[in-house]
């Protein structure tokens, strides 16, 4: 594989792993801090409409001591004196302090005057029968042990949730003996729901705990919510987070379930702000890679692929006097290509020895055949003519007692003339290789030498 490829490969794996760091330490760090300064913020307008609703409870209940701590209502408990029903608890006290209930109960529990109203159809109702009940059983709506108790919260009755406030009938001036119980009341419904949201700015939602067609998000919420964690705070979507708390009533029981549903705008800016961010570092990162890419392709590659090319070229032509281009300085493939024109240099001063050596060789060789030469042709000479003597003699002898010898002075004659012979192969192969050859190249018509070979070689008979 390429330096430039592996290069690039190692770049991109490299850009690869950085931009999955930095897509998991931003989702893991920087939108978990938006999502948790969202949670932060719908606790905080949970506590908003927890704090508008006490609010609306503190309101209410300056209003019921107003009238529980009065002498006409002191008086009134009493002696049930028609007056003060005609002149106080007429339909338009309803009317103007948005009142659904009002209970004047004695020491005995006794009901001494009762009323209930319809504000939005404005006319007298039936007191709900599930507050009747609760007459002559020491209920804690209007059982109070001293002038400061105040009994206040929820009630949830068949016609829906209802605000409680109870208080002990005093003088104007607070004091005792406690006559009874003045119990007032107004429905937590729609149009109280509306007003809550308006007066917070929130969207609110209200939810009876034994609604049988509650919703599912409702239902969920209420099996996580606890005592130690009493506002549950969960994402309906990527648009809406929606905050849950309970409603008890006077008795501590849960009968209500309240959302407040806010638009996702921290985790929508921040989901955003985590993407530009990664675009950034991708940005940055390819930025990053491209200038290494650039920077390794001029400082590495290229100053590489120069050297390689040099090289090949001086292999190829096999010229070692030649060198390869130095540039840059203390660098390593500087050092590379010094330490190649070192080697270069090293294999020319090798080259000329050997060649000087071969030169020297060469003219020993010469030298030496030369002497070989010269003592073949001595030897020869020297030789030859005795053997001359010899071959004469014994063919002299040969034709004088040609049929005088017996076997075995033949054979001894024909020894000596094998033995002359001999000793001049000796002398010719000596002379042979002593003398100097040359060859010479020269072009040659092929089919004309195989006539010529025909034509040496005799042909037998039986072969057509």
């Amino acid at each position: 594989m390429r330096l430039y490829v592996k290069s690039l490969l190692i770049l991109g794996a490299t850009g690869i792993i950085l931009s999955t760091i930095f897509f998991v330490t931003s989702q893991s760090l920087l939108l978990d801090s938006f999502v948790k300064l969202e949670e932060q913020i719908t606790y905080q307008n949970v506590q908003r409409v927890q704090s508008a609703i006490s609010s609306d409870v503190e309101s209410f209940d300056t209003f019921v001591h107003d009238w529980s701590s009065w002498d006409d209502t002191y008086r009134f408990i009493q002696d049930g004196n028609t007056q003060y029903v005609q002149t106080n608890l007429m339909d338009d006290t309803f009317i103007n302090a948005k009142l659904n209930l009002m209970l004047f109960i004695n020491t005995s529990e006794q009901l001494v005057f009762g009323k209930a109203f319809d504000i939005q159809n404005m006319t007298e109702v039936p007191i709900p029968q599930s507050l009747v009940e609760k007459f002559g059983t020491n209920d804690v709506l209007w059982y109070h042990l001293n002038e400061s108790s105040v009994i206040r919260g929820f009630i949830l009755l068949p016609e829906g949730p209802m605000l409680l406030i109870s208080r002990p009938i005093l003088t104007s001036y607070d004091e005792g003996p406690i006559q009874g119980a003045l119990v007032m009341g107004r429905f937590f419904d729609s149009s109280q729901v509306a007003r809550v949201s308006n007066e917070t700015y929130l969207s609110l939602f209200v939810k009876r705990l034994d609604d049988p067609d509650l919703p599912a998000d409702f239902q969920t919420a209420y099996t996580q919510i606890t005592e130690e964690n009493p506002i549950l705070i969960q994402p309906l979507s990527n648009e809406i987070v929606a905050g849950y708390t309970l409603i008890r009533d006077i008795y501590g029981q849960p009968i209500l379930i309240l959302r407040i549903n806010l638009p996702r705008t921290i985790y929508n800016q921040g989901l955003t702000t985590v993407n530009l961010f990664i675009f950034f570092v991708e940005g940055l990162s390819l930025t990053i890679g491209v200038l290494s890419i650039i920077i390794i392709e001029k400082s590495l590659v290229a100053p590489l692929r120069q050297l390689w090319m040099n090289v090949t070229n001086i292999a190829k032509n096999g010229k070692v006097s030649a060198r390869v281009n130095v540039k840059g300085k203390n660098d390593e493939v500087s050092d590379l290509a010094t330490a190649i024109n070192k080697m270069l240099t090293s294999l020319e001063n090798s080259q000329r020895e050997l060649n000087e050596s071969t030169k020297k060789l060469e003219q020993a060789r010469l030298e030496r055949f030369a002497a070989v030469g010269q003592t073949a042709a001595m030897v020869g000479h020297d030789l030859r003519n005795p053997l001359m003597s010899i071959t004469g003699a014994t063919y002299c002898l040969n034709e004088r007692l040609k049929g005088k010898l017996d076997d075995k002075s033949e054979e001894s004659l024909r020894v000596i003339d094998k033995g002359v012979e001999y000793s001049n192969k000796i002398i010719n192969d000596l002379l042979d290789y002593s003398r100097e050859n040359s060859l010479e190249i020269n072009k040659k018509d092929l089919w004309s030498i195989v006539q010529e070979v025909l034509t040496e070689i005799s042909v037998p008979g039986n072969v057509q």
